[in-house]
């Protein structure tokens, strides 16, 4: 655990935003990266934590874009969406049965989220209507999670 943390900071003070930014992007599709290490990192090393969760919260929406993009069949990144049926399955009768409120509230929880843009995206889900609300929900999500860090790590350096 301490190498991963140590592992953020540094890559963090090396590539800053653009580095977050690029991070959240690719971490966002179905690649996976520990995306919320490196954006505490960010905080750790004073970024303020508003205009991170801002910033990361574009990425993210992006990321996911090309998660919804692969749904749609226009990418075929490693067979994913075969690989994934059941997964999509249910994500596929979420969408069907809360829509724009599903794609909000997964944007908002840490897993899941990767089945419903592949959902929204076979099911031509309009782009607009996928994005906003992934926008809104994880804007929301990293707002809350990078005060609390920055709460955190407030609370520690006061500690003795």
């Amino acid at each position: 655990m301490d190498f991963l943390l140590e592992w953020g900071r540094e890559f963090a003070q090396s590539y800053g935003m653009a580095g977050l930014f690029i991070v959240m992007v690719i971490g966002s599709s179905p690649i996976p990266i520990p995306v919320e290490v490196i954006a505490l990192s960010m905080i750790s090393i004073g970024a303020p934590p508003l205009p991170t969760a801002i910033f990361a919260s574009i990425g993210a929406t992006i990321g996911a874009g090309v998660t919804y993009m692969i749904g749609r069949g226009i990418v075929d990144l490693a067979n994913f969406r075969r690989k994934h049926r059941g997964k999509v399955e249910k994500a596929e009768h979420w969408l069907d049965r809360y829509g724009v409120f599903a794609v909000f509230t997964f944007a908002l929880i840490p897993l899941g989220f990767d089945a419903i843009a592949l959902a929204a995206g076979g099911a031509r889900m309009q782009a607009l209507k996928f994005l906003l609300p992934t926008l809104a929900g994880r804007t929301i999500r990293y707002t809350i999670i990078f005060h609390a860090g920055y709460g955190f790590l407030e609370l520690l350096k006061g500690s003795p």
